[in-house]
């Protein structure tokens, strides 16, 4: 794993990350491979920048084929945190309507739509599942919600593997 310290923020990389990026330059498509990153950095400064509004500082960045995961430091309330991991998504969901209102669907449009999307997935390595994890853990009912968390994994996983399988036109 190959580590960067600049200020008071540790950067690091894993083989998975140089890996997938190896992946992506298989695209040959500079627009795409662009917008791609693109869509990437502007998802992480939403929630950097939820962050400092929020007191936070900034202590990792680990990046790996799976994503970027940040770590900070300061002690924040559910709603805080819920801000923080909501920032993202939303970041990438308003550019894309300001996109597509001033007429441009793109690869960064698109990706941005799909990026904001796919970040809300209710598993707990995005940003929808973290939060819905935020909100379950501690709460009186946390057992009756952490099963309705996995019926609606099961479900999206189920909703993916249709839509998958009639894209290839095998249903």
């Amino acid at each position: 794993m190959a580590k960067l310290k600049a200020g008071c923020t540790e950067f690091s990389a894993d083989f998975s990350f140089l890996l997938f990026n190896s992946l992506i330059f298989l695209l040959r498509d500079t627009g795409v491979i662009l917008s791609f990153y693109g869509v990437c950095l502007i998802h992480e400064l939403g929630h950097i920048t939820a962050l400092i509004i929020n007191g936070g500082k900034l202590r990792s960045v680990v990046f790996s084929g799976f994503g970027i995961k940040m770590q900070s430091e300061g002690a924040y309330s559910i709603k805080a945190e819920a801000l923080i991991l909501a920032a993202g998504p939303a970041v990438n969901l308003i550019t894309w309507l300001v996109l597509l209102l001033t007429g441009h669907n793109g690869y960064f449009s698109q990706l941005s739509l799909a990026e904001g999307i796919f970040n809300l997935l209710p598993f707990g390595f995005l940003d929808g599942g973290a939060m819905a994890e935020l909100f379950i853990t501690g709460s009186h009912y946390e057992k009756e919600a952490a099963a309705v968390l996995s019926g609606l994994r099961i479900l999206t996983v189920t909703a993916a593997v249709v839509i998958l399988l009639k894209i290839v036109h095998l249903i």
